[in-house]
């Protein structure tokens, strides 16, 4: 049960890793029909899939998806999972769209958790 104030994360986004960004855009806009919220050239695409997002990130394909859970404060979360798990909680990471804290599962599944950084207008 999450500690009080940490909140419940939620599904916000899976990812899927991709040998060659453009035609994997293509496919999942054009030919699945998702629509695309947001390109980063060859190293980030999101589609609005639903109350989630479905992404495309560049790597080593088939190991299947990854699960990233939205939480509103990391900081908090990371704090709350320390104080619960047996395991040191990681770093937080900062990358160009957000702050992100992945974990392994005991089957050896990655999970991450993010917030969204605020991005400029335009």
């Amino acid at each position: 049960m999450p500690a009080p104030g940490s909140g419940t994360p939620d599904l916000g986004q899976v990812i899927y890793p991709v040998r060659e960004m453009a035609p994997a855009v293509a496919f999942y806009r054009d030919v699945v029909g998702l629509p695309l919220k947001f390109q980063d050239g060859d190293r980030w695409a999101a589609f609005r899939a639903g109350a989630a997002t479905f992404a495309l990130a560049p790597g080593a394909t088939g190991g299947g998806a990854t699960a990233a859970f939205r939480v509103a404060d990391l900081a908090a979360f990371a704090a709350a999972l320390a104080a619960r798990s047996p395991a040191p909680v990681p770093a937080i990471a900062r990358g160009a769209h957000e702050l992100t804290l992945t974990l392994v599962d005991p089957s050896g599944n990655a999970v991450v958790f993010y917030q969204s950084l605020p991005q400029p207008a335009g």
